[in-house]
């Protein structure tokens, strides 16, 4: 069985090294944190019709609260993306303010769970 010659300097002078990626894991996982912060801001959206429904004010008033953080992640996520790629030249870049960002997100599932619990126990509540 003749085993195939690998050129070491040829996989090595490759972008992204063995893998080949030429770095877009960076880039993938900075498009799947923006899917993840969309996908919040959308079930922000629906507690706030949900909330509605109740008609509870402090259901609808952490709807709102969450939604408007939700945007506001959105819209900083989006401008930051704008700035690293205007300083790396047009070439895409990753945001250097993601750790904050990580921890907005971190606070506002478990809130947005909260609030889904909330609604539950109000409808079973109410029927």
């Amino acid at each position: 069985m003749v085993r195939p010659v690998i050129d070491r300097r040829r996989v090595q002078s490759r972008p992204g090294g063995r893998l080949g990626d030429g770095g877009l894991q960076v880039e993938r996982t900075e498009l799947a944190w923006a899917r993840t912060e969309s996908a919040i801001a959308v079930c922000a959206v629906i507690g706030i019709r949900l909330g509605a429904h109740t008609r509870a004010p402090a259901l609808i008033a952490a709807a709102v609260l969450v939604s408007f953080a939700a945007a506001a992640l959105l819209v900083s996520g989006w401008i930051a993306r704008i700035r690293a790629e205007r300083t790396a030249g047009g070439r895409g870049a990753v945001p250097l303010t993601f750790p904050l960002r990580a921890h907005a997100i971190a606070v506002l599932i478990p809130t947005l769970g909260v609030i889904a619990m909330i609604f539950v126990i109000w409808s079973a509540a109410s029927t």
